[in-house]
């Protein structure tokens, strides 16, 4: 059985006990309440209606009293005839009043009569059959008793109303009698009500006693099978697990050959197996991965060779790139000497093509030489690894403007700095090459607009994971077909005869930029001047050395 089922299992069967004790209870306890809620109900019914025929019974022997205080006054030979009038329509009055309280009292007898009918109808033992057998029994004496006693006094008022009645002591006893019996048996179906609810209400509390009793057996049953059941699914899940557990363990010791039991159906019976499995190809994989390290620490022993053999060739590289740019550089001057000397001394002999030769000559050697130093500066950014440090940008930038001082002044260059600019982590001595370069190329190029005073601004923007650092000029532009050919190393848009330099200048921002992770841009259109743009990760820390 799956481990799911065996859960949904214990729960269906847990929740089946639940629903079951609770039913029973409620039908107990509904029960229960069925039997307390019906003697509530016949007891204050009864007993309201015992106490309605005793009112209208005093009440009746009250206005029969009335009656006989009437008729002695009837008697009296010096009574006014008026007042005989006024006393035979006060006898006729209380002759109605007695006639309708007879009548509720009727009415009141019949509800009872009806009420112990469906009580001994509905009765489920023996002995409350009986106790309202008993009541019914009482109640029709109670019923024959009010007719014979509204039978003599309907009678006496018959008489005198024919004026046939004397007054005697024999019909008062009579009369008095009668309500003494009467009053007799509602004290009898009073007391044989409060038999009967006192036994309906014993019962009702064995009932309870009994249905708490046999709840409480059958939740001991319940919970006893449950802890079976729960205990029987957990030993079936723990035992193994706890293997499971142990050949992890071993596992994680080094023993990779670890076999365990998955005979179980569940799912633990599908871990056992891949987990069987597991083991298999982990103790696989360890005999290749030791073969493999042996064949790597050959490889590593050939590599450490390799990189001794690549640092002497970079050493050698490097004497080799100054050696060769001393040789040219020396040259290069010879050259330049010769040519200002020949400039100098010999202008007056040449003429005018000799001496345009020997201009180029000159240009040619000092851009020849500009190139040579550009190259060595490139070669030097792209092959020296500096650590990253703590590098206030502001510093910087105020000692880049102090190294172009001069050209500031010399073209009236208005610098206008924008925003807050931030202390940052960046290989501080490659960022200075992209601040100046980036400057000066905007001094150089914003001098050369003859529309409007040369203006540079040099600003920050940060975002969440980059700083964005931009200098931007109202130059003469560049279009945008050659936005991402000028940072291509050696390209120029402009001739020498334009503008002085070699082209390195933005390719040495490109990849230092690209090596600090950042990117570079430029927003520009021809004739509108150009922002550059570039970004420093945030996500670089300071380190004391990178290789």
């Amino acid at each position: 059985m799956k481990i799911a089922n065996k859960i949904r299992f214990i729960i269906f069967f847990l929740v089946a006990v639940l629903v079951i004790n609770t039913l029973f209870g409620l039908q107990r306890i509904s029960r229960i309440g069925k039997e307390l809620k019906d003697i509530v109900n016949k007891d204050i019914v009864l007993t309201g209606i015992s106490t309605s025929v005793t009112q209208y019974q005093l009440k009746k022997a009250i206005l029969f009293e009335r009656v006989l205080n009437i008729v002695e006054e009837l008697g009296f030979q010096n009574t006014p005839d008026s007042r005989k009038q006024h006393l035979k329509d006060e006898i006729l009055r209380t002759e109605r009043g007695f006639d309708l309280l007879a009548q509720k009292g009727a009415v009141d007898i019949l509800k009872g009569k009806d009420i112990i009918s469906k009580g001994i109808r509905s009765a489920q033992f023996a002995d409350t059959k009986y106790e309202f057998q008993k009541a019914e029994e009482i109640i029709r004496k109670i019923e024959k008793a009010h007719i014979e006693y509204d039978q003599i006094v309907n009678r006496i008022f018959q008489m005198i109303n024919t004026q046939k009645y004397e007054s005697n002591i024999e019909d008062i006893y009579s009369i008095q009698q009668k309500e003494k019996h009467l009053s007799a048996q509602l004290q009898t179906l009073v007391e044989q009500m409060q038999r009967y609810t006192q036994q309906s209400v014993d019962k009702a509390q064995k009932e309870e006693q009994s249905a708490q009793q046999f709840l409480l057996v059958i939740l001991l049953i319940s919970v006893v099978l449950s802890l079976i059941v729960a205990l029987s699914i957990i030993r079936s899940i723990y035992l193994p697990l706890r293997g499971l557990v142990k050949a992890t363990q071993q596992i994680g010791a080094g023993n990779f050959v670890v076999n365990l039991d998955a005979y179980s159906k569940d799912e633990i019976g599908e871990v056992s197996t891949a987990f069987n499995q597991m083991s298999h190809s982990i103790q696989d994989f360890k005999i290749k991965l030791e073969e493999r390290n042996k064949e790597l620490a050959t490889n590593l022993s050939i590599t450490a060779k390799q990189k001794y053999d690549l640092e002497r060739v970079n050493q050698e590289l490097d004497r080799f790139v100054y050696t060769v740019s001393h040789d040219i550089g020396a040259p290069l001057m010879g050259i330049i000497g010769y040519g200002d000397f020949l400039a100098k001394n010999y202008s007056d002999k040449l003429d005018e093509r000799g001496q345009a030769c020997v201009e180029k000559m000159r240009k040619s050697a000092f851009r020849l030489n500009a190139m040579i130093k550009d190259l060595l500066t490139l070669t030097r950014i792209s092959r020296i690894k500096n650590p990253y440090e703590l590098t206030s940008i502001k510093e910087m930038v105020d000692e880049i403007l102090e190294r172009l001082e001069y050209n500031i002044k010399r073209f009236n260059v208005e610098i206008i700095l924008n925003g807050n600019f931030p202390v940052i982590v960046c290989d501080r001595i490659k960022l200075v090459e992209v601040f100046y370069n980036l400057v000066s190329n905007a001094i150089k190029f914003s001098s050369k607009n003859s529309q409007m005073p040369p203006k540079v601004i040099i600003g920050h923007i940060e975002h969440d994971d980059s700083h964005e650092f931009f200098i931007k000029d109202n130059g003469i532009g560049i279009a945008p077909e050659d936005h991402e050919e000028i940072f291509v190393v050696f390209k120029r848009l402009h001739t020498n005869q334009e503008y002085e330099g070699t082209g390195a200048g933005l390719g040495i921002v490109a990849n230092v930029i690209k090596d600090h992770g950042g990117k570079v841009w430029v927003e520009s259109k021809l004739g509108e001047g150009a922002t550059f743009r570039f970004t420093i990760p945030k996500s670089l820390r300071v380190s004391p050395e990178r290789t």
